[in-house]
């Protein structure tokens, strides 16, 4: 009798020039790599690295002067067995050249932090810019755009976050940074607790051409719920929904500093303040609808709080419905022509296996083992 044990992957188009690493740290999985420090270090710039779901952490890794792309399972993938790529902590560092740029992150699960630019040491590195952050899920932690230095004034380029489920998490910016064309889009902010990451975006302080599109901000009442936390200026804010936070205080003093920021069709519904538009000299572009229920499919346990990816963030009609500059609902979007649909958005962009059944596991000597398989393409 064998015993056989195997692993399979699918991978969408990868270009020719790039190299494809495996990463599993499940004992009895199959993969080239049980570190992802390790596949990180073999890697050179334009490689990608596929980091299996896994019940135990991959821990702390760091890239330094490398474009890589990771890329994990999802928020909470659609399989028969739902595991995510858990991760404390990733590092991307522009130490000595700007061969960082452009690096991605897709479907990980943050625990701790996925800090770009900054290694803690204030005399050494550049800025990273073109980063993309697609689909990956923060708990409890911070996706942190620090910036480098000492080179002038630290400037952000072309950063890019998109369909991400921030739980008790939070972007932070660096109050002296610039950072121009970013966009932060179609991503879910959600806490239900009070800790010292008590903010959903901190620092934006510097930008230019810095929007944010389409995402839904909510919190439980007994939450530590500030918005925009350490001022928010120049920003771009449309299409957004905002249940039972504080767009207006920056700090836990109820400190104003949200200035210059243009508003254009979003909605508030029992916030601290649920016209953010309407003080300082932030600028009302038309089309915001004060304190008034979304009525999204989940809509009584967002009010109440509950943090889960899974809940039905969907708008069936109501004042939400159609109400964005774009014609589309507001909040998160659930758009067939494109890539942006929380429907799918728990599933990393890659086609998947979503079960795998062997037929015949006792197979004599020269026999033929069945192997059923279910794959889904990704959306």
């Amino acid at each position: 009798m064998k015993t056989i044990l195997f692993s399979l992957l699918v991978f969408g188009t990868i270009s020719v020039q790039a190299t494809i690493r495996t990463v599993n740290n499940n004992p009895a999985g199959l993969a080239q790599f049980s570190n992802l420090q390790s596949a990180i270090n073999a890697s050179a710039s334009g490689d990608s690295i596929y980091v299996h779901g896994s019940v135990s952490n991959y821990g702390s890794a760091e890239i330094t002067d490398k474009k890589l792309t990771i890329i994990g399972p999802g928020i909470s993938p659609d399989k028969t067995t739902s595991v995510t790529a858990m991760v404390s902590f990733i590092g991307l560092y522009n130490m000595s050249t700007y061969n960082c740029n452009g690096s991605t992150f897709i479907g990980l699960h943050i625990t701790s932090e996925l800090r770009i630019s900054w290694d803690g040491s204030y005399s050494a590195g550049f800025p990273v810019s073109g980063v993309k952050v697609i689909r990956n899920k923060f708990t409890d932690a911070g996706l942190s755009l620090l910036l480098g230095y000492p080179y002038g004034n630290p400037h952000m380029y072309d950063f890019y976050v998109e369909g991400n489920y921030f739980e008790n998490s939070g972007l932070t910016g660096v109050s002296g940074g610039f950072y121009t064309n970013c966009t932060v889009i179609n991503n879910v902010f959600t806490r239900n607790a009070s800790q010292w990451y008590s903010r959903f975006i901190g620092g934006l302080n510097n930008c230019t051409n810095v929007v944010i599109d389409h995402n839904l901000f909510y919190s439980a009442a007994t939450a530590n719920r500030i918005v925009f936390w350490d001022a928010a200026n120049n920003l771009t804010i449309k299409n957004n929904i905002f249940v039972n936070v504080d767009n207006r205080h920056t700090d836990q003093n109820n400190n104003t500093n949200i200035t210059n920021c243009s508003f254009q069709n979003n909605l508030t519904y029992n916030c601290v303040d649920n016209t953010p538009w309407t003080f300082s000299s932030n600028i009302n572009l038309g089309g915001n609808i004060s304190n008034t229920d979304p009525q999204m499919g989940s809509q009584a346990a967002i009010v109440a709080g509950i943090t889960n990816p899974l809940l039905d963030f969907s708008i069936a009609s109501g004042p939400a419905n159609n109400a964005g500059t774009d014609s589309k609902d507001l909040g998160v979007l659930f758009d067939e022509t494109t890539t942006m649909n929380w429907a799918y958005g728990r599933n990393s962009r890659l086609p998947y296996i979503h079960s795998l059944n062997v037929l015949n596991s006792n197979v004599p000597a020269g026999g033929i083992l069945n192997v059923q398989v279910n794959a889904r393409k990704a959306k």
